[in-house]
């Protein structure tokens, strides 16, 4: 803080005090003072004599000034309390606690032209001139230091850090030595923050390796504690999310990192981050060192109970389409790389047995070859038995890989739709939102199973159609003929389809838009007798359901039916001109059935290519669903908003105007009055005249057309909402609790 003059800050910013209680404080804050700690320590027993005598006690309510850049003259010490740091446009930029240290001494920060009170606050205070005089190279030096931006938390998280420090390198030291050995090779290319506020330094230094560039001091004045829950509150406003996961030493290889960790010592809890292993050790970096450390497990499960908190960018693009599910399906590309080649396997195994059959069939069968046979049969019972080892380990990975990326999408999804905005639920139909919500399992199967395998087995029948060409060409095309003729069909039955499973969508989101509804307002339904009203309603809308849904299965069931006869009047041709093949000698049979066997693998592939069109347009229809969710904008953007401070209550609104629609008539038409902080305010009006309107306002759960809404000072416009809503208690009208049990 820069220097200021030397005068007495004016006394109506002082609490009155009578002589007994000021007495207490005296002897309170005499007892509070540090005196084994710097700058105390530092002054002889007639120095510290000296500085108890000329200490002041001062008393200061929410919003005092407590120092100002142009006054100044004093150096503060906090006894009880909290104090915001303010530059000159009144903005707060740091927040200090009980047994920080400001004043003409110190800069905290080159900006700050004021302090205030954040909360009711005690502070001892000394002219600044008494210290110059005490004034040596320990004690400037100490003021100085308290300049860091890295210190900005303020002397009680330094003393935190020092009992943390000191705790954590007591168990280290208590290790045993092949522990010690294995904690070398310091890294050095991680973001690494030092600071005794060890979440805000965390979040810091994880939102720097996503390429989220933030400065430690934004992130101190977001963060509401120490707690998991305000950690990821504020991770949130970084445009990060916290996952938590309980694991154990050996799962941690195939996690995705940064993620946090919750740091266990004999005195207190402190976070720190992990960005990954190397070998068997894990890289760790903790605010309270000086730099990232390798820590093999010995060390890592002493201090950690096996919490931790994976961190992802939330992910931000201007329109919703299947590009959206890229990040999430490259995240897990190792798992399904593994999908990849055991499904090459497979194929591959698949060349095995209509060869084996040929060999049996052409060779032993003519030869008479027990021996041969027996080996041959051996052969194919091996391949069986692979083939069903790799297709159950393939299904587990399949299975394994979809219910992560099930987490992770439908997370995803949920928290964009809890930060719309109360219209966008009012505009729609609970059921159609549910069903909208459900679309994401038919996208995520489509992406992961469906159209990876039949790709995959598509691309892998050019080797299968490569060896048909080599047994006997016109006979391979033969067996192609029947593609166009189920082409045709994909084309023509397509778009019936896709109109019936569109329409079968809109009545069930009816059907069930209705039941929810009926149920959530049951109460009443049973006080107006309408039970007959709405057993007739619902079963029409499922009836309509259900008729929907019957065209759409018809629709599908004669395509299927259609394919199934050109598959066998496929089969057909093949043993049609292959019988004549082998009459004229050109083909053994054994080449006629290996042949058969390897056209089902040709044909096949590419039939579920084809359908693989039609689950395409089922696919679309999805997506265009759950963009009606994810392409509609949010309340607010992470972090844009200004955290409030504790709130005294008063409101004011400046000639505000409100519509529900633009093309509706204003609910309020200039609306202005003021609340005093502590007054009981009743608002009367006939029904539909904007009294409940007037609460939603003050939760910014709508926006204004013109005019300001304040509190204490602060634009709604302008607030983090969190922080708005988390000190305002509401009862609503027809207020529901949330099952905490399911």
């Amino acid at each position: 803080m820069a220097r200021g003059k030397n005068s007495k800050p004016d006394s109506k910013i002082t609490s009155e005090l009578n002589i007994l209680n000021y007495q207490t404080l005296r002897i309170n804050a005499l007892d509070t003072l540090p005196w084994k700690k710097p700058p105390l320590c530092w002054l002889t027993p007639e120095q510290q004599t000296e500085v108890t005598n000329e200490l002041e006690i001062r008393q200061y309510q929410l919003g005092e000034k407590i120092w100002l850049q142009e006054t100044g003259g004093y150096q503060f010490f906090i006894i009880t309390g909290k104090v915001r740091l303010r530059d000159e446009k009144s903005k707060p930029v740091a927040t200090l606690n009980d047994g920080d240290w400001f004043g003409d001494l110190q800069q905290l920060f080159t900006n700050c032209k004021a302090v205030a009170a954040s909360k009711e606050v005690v502070v001892v205070c000394w002219n600044s001139s008494l210290w110059e005089k005490l004034s040596h190279p320990q004690i400037d030096e100490f003021w100085h230091g308290k300049g860091d931006r890295e210190q900005v938390t303020g002397d009680s998280e330094n003393r935190e850090k020092e009992e943390i420090s000191t705790s954590l390198t007591t168990s280290y030291l208590s290790l045993p030595s092949s522990s010690k050995s294995a904690i070398s090779n310091y890294p050095s290319h991680y973001p690494f923050v030092v600071s005794g506020n060890t979440a805000a330094a965390c979040l810091t230094m994880v939102a720097q390796y996503l390429n989220n560039s933030v400065q430690l001091e934004w992130v101190q004045r977001q963060l509401r504690g120490q707690r998991p829950k305000n950690v990821i509150e504020t991770a949130e406003k970084l445009g990060l999310v916290l996952r938590k996961l309980q694991v154990n030493w050996g799962e941690l290889r195939h996690l995705s990192f940064p993620a946090l960790l919750l740091w266990k010592s004999e005195i207190v809890s402190s976070w720190v981050v992990t960005y990954g292993m190397k070998g068997n050790c894990l890289i760790i970096a903790n605010p309270l060192n000086n730099q990232c450390e390798y820590l093999t497990q010995s060390v890592v499960e002493s201090c950690w109970d096996g919490k931790l908190w994976q961190v992802e960018l939330i992910s931000k693009q201007e329109k919703f389409n299947l590009s959206w599910f890229t990040p999430a399906v490259w995240k897990y590309r190792k798992l399904l790389g593994e999908v990849l080649l055991a499904s090459f396997t497979l194929q591959l195994l698949g060349l095995a047995s209509p060869l084996i059959t040929q060999v049996i069939i052409d060779k032993v069968m003519v030869q008479e070859s027990l021996a041969t046979l027996d080996v041959m049969a051996i052969a194919l019972l091996l391949v069986a038995i692979f083939e069903a080892l790799l297709g159950t380990l393939r299904l587990f990975i399949f299975t394994h890989t979809a219910r992560r990326l099930d987490l992770s999408l439908s997370a995803q999804l949920f928290r964009h739709l809890m930060r719309l905005p109360l219209a966008y639920f009012e505009s729609r139909r609970v059921g159609d939102t549910v069903a909208r919500v459900q679309e994401l399992e038919q996208i995520r199967q489509f992406l992961t199973s469906t159209a990876l395998t039949v790709i995959l087995d598509s691309i892998f029948a050019v080797v299968y159609l490569g060896l048909m060409f080599y047994y006997n060409i016109p006979l391979t095309f033969v067996a192609l003929a029947v593609l166009p003729l189920f082409a045709t069909l994909t084309i023509i039955a397509t778009p019936i389809l896709r109109n019936w499973l569109n329409e079968t969508f809109n009545r069930s989101a009816d059907s069930q838009s209705f039941l929810v509804e009926t149920v959530t307002g049951i109460h009443s339904v049973k006080a107006h007798a309408a039970e007959p009203v709405a057993r007739e309603r619902w079963e029409g809308l499922f009836a309509k359901f259900i008729r929907t849904g019957f065209k759409a299965s018809t629709t599908s069931n004669i395509s299927s039916n259609i394919g199934d006869f050109l598959t066998n009047f496929s089969t057909l041709l093949i043993l049609w001109f292959g019988a004549r093949l082998v009459i004229d000698q050109q083909l053994t049979v054994g080449q006629l059935i290996a042949f058969q066997m390897l056209s089902g693998r040709v044909t096949g592939p590419l039939l579920r290519l084809v359908q693989l069109w039609q689950n395409l347009q089922q696919v679309l229809l999805s997506v265009d669903r759950i963009g009606d969710i994810l392409n509609a904008a949010p309340e607010a953007e992470a972090g844009t908003g200004l955290v409030l401070p504790p709130l005294k209550g008063e409101v004011n609104f400046e000639q505000v105007f409100f519509r529900y629609s633009p093309n509706t008539e204003p609910v309020l038409k200039g609306i202005s009055f003021d609340i005093k902080p502590g007054q009981f305010v009743g608002i009367v009006g006939r029904s539909g005249s904007g009294k409940s309107t007037l609460s939603k306002l003050l939760q910014r759960l709508y926006q204004i057309e013109s005019g300001r809404i304040l509190i204490d000072g602060f634009d709604l416009k302008s607030c983090d909402l969190a922080s708005l809503r988390q000190q305002i208690a509401v009862v609503l009208q027809e207020d529901m609790f949330l099952d905490s049990n399911t």
